[in-house]
Order: structure tokens, then sequence, then C-alpha cells
């Protein structure tokens, strides 16, 4: 449980740098549209380099919300193992004082009967 909690962790990680890494050429693509829109009337127009900036802005918003999809389940995993891992030690824990109630304090209680006598 502890690697695959290491290992979520680290996927995490992978998916908040990730998402860092597109919001820069985001801004970018949003910045040079609002330029773009910001022209004057006769420059004002819907060439290629317009529709590819569109794209680019669309493009990058779905991969963003992709990778925060990705991550809020990661996240998810994340809490179901680490609930694992504590109902884990938990059991580890009552088991070993079943064990050191059976080992110590019950063979002191079985001791003094003795089995031939019966």
């Amino acid at each position: 449980v502890l690697s695959e909690v290491a290992s979520q962790e680290c996927n995490l990680e992978a998916l908040r740098v990730a998402i860092d890494d597109k919001a820069g050429p985001l801004k970018v693509a949003q910045t040079r549209l609002s330029a773009r829109s910001q022209r004057p009337s006769i420059e004002l127009c819907h060439d290629p380099a317009q529709v590819r900036l569109l794209s680019e802005v669309q493009e990058l918003t779905a991969h963003i919300k992709r990778l925060r999809e990705a991550q809020a389940q990661s996240e998810m995993e994340l809490l179901a193992l680490t609930r694992s891992q504590l109902i884990l030690e938990e059991e580890i824990q009552v088991k070993s004082h079943s064990l050191y109630i059976d080992e110590v304090i019950c063979t002191q209680l079985r001791q003094p009967i003795s089995i031939h006598s019966f």
C-alpha cells in the first residue's frame, strides 16, 4: 500500500506540473486573441491565423480540463489508498493486541491447569 501511495503522489505531482506547463501557452494564445480583437476595424479580420489561435485556445482548454479531471480522479484514489492504509494499520494493531492477550495473559492462566488430571 505504501508503494501505491507513493506512486499516486508522484502521479499527482506529474499532473500538477503538466497543468502548469499548459497554463503558459494558453495565456499566450488568449493574449494574442485579445490583441487581435483590439485591432482597428479594417485590420480586424477572420483569417487563418485567427482560426488557428481559436483552435489552439480550445485545444489547450480541453487538454487542461482533461488533466484536471485526471488530477481529481487521482486525488480520490489517493484518499481511498490512505483509508485502506489506516484500516490495515488498525487491523494489525488489533491482531497484535489479540496475540499479546493469547501469548501473555492466557498463557499465565493456563499454566496452573493440569491437563493430566482430567
